[in-house]
């Protein structure tokens, strides 16, 4: 894994063009790499995972001492049976759900279009809308970055055995949310001019740079939600690897009805535009993050009492 990330540094040095363009994806990859790496259990797991030795080589150990058992008994399967397999019932309640998590981004930026569309003054709707595209577009791009983060932590939850097991890779994900989150906010500001003029083409005409400043002062107050985005996708991963799709469901479903009482305040009735638009998403994703870590803490499951931590004392991996 650590061969694949500087393979991957390189590969995007050698992709960027510009001197600006190759110090941004330097500090992206090695910002990925480095999570990645912290994220790994085996860093600094819990006392219950090291004395076992790790969460893969359990399985294994298991898988052999099996093995060893059905051939010590003459051929009869020693083992214990295998997990059940889930009814149809089962995986609809668990899908249905899992299926409207990932339409919760496209539909904050839909109800932001709308609001922003119908709302503006006769003559600058055009402009407003043209702007909310590549603002839009850069900032989902941000965060789909990090999904790796995401597929870590429902992988390593999934295959976590005991309730400390899976609070600690939870716990692990959402604090590394929050670095990368409050990280990719800081690059984001400083370069979102510089973005935008490569997706708009500069400020060629009035009109182009109107929507230039249109562009950037949505994506800026996009920036600063981007922690709460983080955070919110990491602790839906986690829910998803504990079997938990309707904690996600709700909090998505918060963050839409948030989106819209945000946008009718903040863009029809005072008139803020794209900026009232990227306030109120800021909002719904902070509603939603926070709904989804009480989640967590209040329900009986795996995840009960979660909260973002640093790693265990010393004194646990003796």
């Amino acid at each position: 894994h650590e061969k694949l990330g500087w393979l991957a540094c390189g590969g995007g040095m050698l992709w960027a063009s510009s001197s600006t363009m190759r110090a941004c994806t330097t500090v992206w990859l090695l910002a990925m790499h480095g999570a990645a790496s912290l994220l790994s259990p085996a860093t600094s797991p819990p006392a219950t995972v090291l004395r076992r030795g790790g969460l893969s080589s359990q399985k294994s150990r298991r898988c052999r001492e099996a093995l060893v058992a059905a051939t010590q008994g003459g051929g009869a399967v020693a083992a214990a049976e295998g997990p059940r397999l889930p009814s149809g019932g089962e995986l609809r309640r668990f899908a249905l759900p899992a299926l409207a998590l990932w339409i919760s981004g496209p539909t904050l930026t839909l109800i932001d279009t709308a609001a922003v569309g119908r709302s503006a003054a006769f003559g600058d709707s055009a402009l407003e809308i043209a702007a909310l595209g590549p603002a839009t577009s850069l900032c989902d791009a941000t965060g789909f970055v990090f999904a790796f983060l995401n597929v870590a932590a429902t992988n390593l939850l999934a295959s976590a055995e005991t309730d400390e097991e899976k609070r600690y890779v939870a716990a692990r994900a959402s604090t590394l949310a929050v670095y990368l989150g409050a990280l990719s906010a800081v690059v984001l500001v400083a370069f979102a001019d510089v973005a935008l003029k490569i997706f708009i083409g500069g400020g060629a005409t009035a009109e182009a740079a109107k929507v230039h400043a249109l562009s950037l002062s949505y994506a800026r107050v996009r920036a600063l939600g981007l922690p709460f985005l983080l955070v919110s996708n990491a602790l839906t991963a986690a829910c998803l690897g504990a079997k938990d799709s309707v904690s996600p469901l709700k909090a998505t479903t918060a963050s839409a009805l948030a989106n819209v009482v945000g946008d009718y305040i903040a863009v029809v009735l005072l008139r803020r535009g794209c900026q009232g638009a990227a306030e109120a998403t800021v909002l719904a994703q902070a509603i939603a993050c926070v709904v989804l870590l009480e989640r967590c803490r209040r329900t009986g499951g795996a995840l009960a009492g979660l909260r973002p931590s640093g790693p265990p004392p010393l004194g646990s991996r003796t």
